[in-house]
């Protein structure tokens, strides 16, 4: 065991906390809990893992509850999880050569599995984000913080999973933040891609267009959200039926996202529409969404990035049987559905029951 110190934040998490605490005991020296005002037993339970209990004043500011956590930790290293989070996977030689190689000048990331409903289908978001630091180093910005330093990320090989956004809407919460942290910095275009997002998942795209254009005019590529952001506009831009300028946005980010399964995928939405909005040379586009959906299941093959679970696999499959189902090619329609099938994925098991 490494000299290492959890530190949460909480608020009612009774049906939570225990399974997350479960999940990390036996890797942590000490559990620090801030509680920012619970009514239920989350303190009690806290207790019961021996966890030194904060009260905190909720002030609308997740740094300044993160910040004060870690204030009060021992430890010569800070894990953060949240209490809708919980381990499931430790490459132990990943992490023991992060903290022998680490001379407290690394941060170490952590693979988040989100699942979320998207049209009634669950999906998984897998994120890799810097949850495992220095304990001097501290968090900046009222939501979405980040920490606040330049540390090189080193993968830890830690492995969670997250259904805090499953069937809950935290949406108005996270705006109202999201709009307070930008009124002070107008420009952050972390906060303008945040928003964007919001906006998108409660069906308000003119809305998240507004503010995910000002996000991608300033983005340079080096923010670690880049490739997210350039696919949510594309997405965005979609959902408006702007999809010339969508077309315009694939041609001129396809060396940057090359390498990003989910890119793929919605450039073969957005043909698609394409396609059936009849536009001048609509015809042309059609080899092009068969090329997209062939190229996700190639790529994820040979190991490209994912950022929702299914992109490289059975969402590409079952879209690509769509494909050839809309072309009146059965025998491929088919054949991709039983390849989406074979994962569970509810929409092809469906398509083949009516084939």
């Amino acid at each position: 065991m490494h000299n290492l110190s959890l530190c949460m934040i909480v608020r009612n998490e009774q049906e939570n906390l225990m399974r997350c605490l479960e999940s990390v005991r036996t890797l942590v020296s000490e559990i620090i809990i801030v509680d920012t005002g619970s009514t239920d037993k989350t303190k009690e339970i806290a207790h019961q893992f021996g966890a030194q209990v904060i009260d905190f004043i909720w002030n609308d500011d997740f740094s300044a509850a993160r910040n004060a956590g870690i204030e009060r930790a021992a430890g010569d290293w800070i894990l953060v999880l949240d209490a809708d989070e919980y381990v499931v996977n430790i490459n132990s030689e990943m992490l023991e050569a992060f903290f022998f190689n680490n001379k407290l000048s690394q941060i170490g990331t952590i693979e988040i599995q989100s699942r979320f409903l998207q049209e009634d289908i669950e999906n998984i978001a897998v994120h890799h984000i810097s949850r495992l630091f220095p304990a001097d180093i501290r968090y900046t910005g009222r939501i979405h913080e980040q920490l606040n330093s330049n540390f090189p990320r080193v993968n830890t090989g830690i492995v969670l999973k997250h259904d805090g956004y499953y069937e809950t809407n935290k949406a108005e919460r996270n705006l109202r933040l999201l709009h307070k942290a930008l009124e002070v910095d107008p420009g952050d275009n972390y906060y303008l891609f945040q928003i964007a997002r919001q906006y998108r998942g409660c069906s308000q795209s003119e809305r998240a267009l507004h503010y995910i254009e000002k996000c991608y005019s300033t983005l340079d590529g080096q923010e670690g959200y880049a490739a997210e952001a350039c696919i949510e506009y594309l997405y965005i831009l979609m959902d408006n039926r702007r999809l010339q300028e969508a077309v315009s946005v694939i041609q001129r980010q396809h060396t940057f996202l090359k390498n990003v399964v989910d890119y793929y995928l919605v450039c073969g939405l957005i043909y698609t529409k394409v396609g059936m909005d009849q536009i001048v040379d609509a015809i042309s586009y059609v080899p092009l969404i068969e090329q997209c959906y062939l190229k996700c299941l190639s790529l994820g093959k040979k190991g490209g990035r994912e950022l929702v679970r299914g992109t490289a696999t059975f969402i590409a499959a079952y879209n690509l049987g769509a494909f050839y189902e809309a072309k009146g090619d059965i025998i491929r329609a088919k054949y991709n559905y039983r390849r989406s099938a074979e994962y569970g994925y509810s929409p092809a098991v469906d398509r083949l029951k009516e084939l």
